[in-house]
């Protein structure tokens, strides 16, 4: 189903670890609107409801071996297809995210350590013309 955008590009930020979510936090204040969560339920609600969310960042680490990510942007792919789907990841953890790269369930992969201008590459095609500012 299409939404109409209707305000401020939201990017929803799930991982578990509060450390690496702050950094991606930091990383994307002034770009977008981030709204970082710890739990898959409670990012689901806010892609399901909210029209201005135009990418999700997912770690890795909500699922023991990739599939729980992989499942996760699955869900956003079936319910907002136009919805960013970004996985972040450490290199040695690519042979696990095969399936759900070959799938086109992941869009783009961000490693770990987290550089800026990757992550915020990463999802700005996404962004409504009159909000690319990256």
């Amino acid at each position: 189903m299409q939404r109409r955008y209707t305000g401020k590009p939201r990017v929803v930020v799930v991982d578990r670890d509060d450390e690496g979510l702050n950094l991606i936090c930091r990383h994307l204040a002034g770009v977008v609107e981030v709204a970082p969560v710890r739990e898959w339920e409670k990012a689901w609600k806010i892609i399901h409801a909210d029209p201005n969310v135009v990418a999700v960042l997912v770690d890795q680490s909500i699922g023991t071996d990739g599939s729980g990510a992989s499942s996760a942007l699955g869900q956003v792919r079936a319910e907002r297809p136009t919805v960013r789907r970004v996985l972040v990841t450490t290199p040695g953890e690519l042979a696990a995210l095969l399936d759900g790269l070959h799938s086109g369930v992941i869009e783009r992969v961000v490693y770990k350590p987290i550089n800026r201008r990757e992550l915020v590459s990463s999802f700005v095609t996404a962004l409504p013309q009159a909000s690319k500012t990256a």
